[in-house]
């Protein structure tokens, strides 16, 4: 039950959050309007949000994300992802500021990754994303992890069958999306699960 209630909370904060990103958003596009009025978001939110300066900044760099990224607006305001990612999708996008064009040529893979992965790993991603862009062309780095991407299956001893892999970042971040959307679906179906002590649960689900 508590579980559940946290969901409903991250949810609700990411609706939260994308409505300020609206705001924002709106008070940038007023200087267009027939009548223009020239407003200073950081103020407004500072004075009428209470919202720190360091909050302000956050958001404006957020508002900044979605306008380049407009799928990742549209996830924040369904409740699929959380300010956090966009924070870690803003960091490379500065980042790979260089050669933007091609951060965001993997833009379909990050979205994806967003749904399913913790905070701190999708910020991982993005971090590596990012670098494999501004590093010899973007070609060189992904080109290499592509290359190293392996599979192995084998049965040990015992007759169990046992696997060891290694992915590049975009069809890693695409395979843990999928078994983690059925982890959390598993989860919220409340199939009961029997597993041996040491085996922790979560675990056996992605098995």
């Amino acid at each position: 039950e508590l579980r559940t209630r946290l969901d409903e909370i991250k949810r609700a904060e990411a609706s939260l959050a994308a409505e300020k990103i609206r705001i924002v958003s709106r008070m940038h596009n007023m200087v267009h309007d027939d009548q223009p009025t020239y407003v200073v978001p950081e103020s407004e939110l500072i004075s009428h949000a209470g919202l720190s300066g360091r909050e302000a900044r956050a958001l404006l760099a957020r508002t900044n994300a979605v306008e380049v990224a407009p799928v990742f607006g549209h996830l924040l305001s369904e409740g699929l992802t959380t300010a956090a990612h966009l924070d870690a999708l803003q960091s490379g996008l500065r980042a790979a500021a260089q050669n933007q064009a091609a951060f965001l040529d993997h833009l379909p893979q990050l979205s994806d990754a967003a749904q399913s992965m913790p905070a701190g790993e999708f910020a991982a991603l993005v971090r590596t994303t990012a670098q494999s862009v501004v590093t010899d062309g973007g070609l060189a780095v992904l080109d290499r992890q592509r290359r190293s991407t392996y599979l192995k299956v084998w049965n040990d001893a015992e007759g169990m069958v046992q696997l060891r892999g290694a992915f590049d970042p975009e069809s890693g971040a695409l395979l843990q999306g999928a078994i983690n959307r059925r982890v959390e679906a598993m989860f919220h179906a409340g199939e009961p699960i029997d597993v041996m002590p040491w085996v922790e649960l979560n675990d056996h689900r992605r098995a």
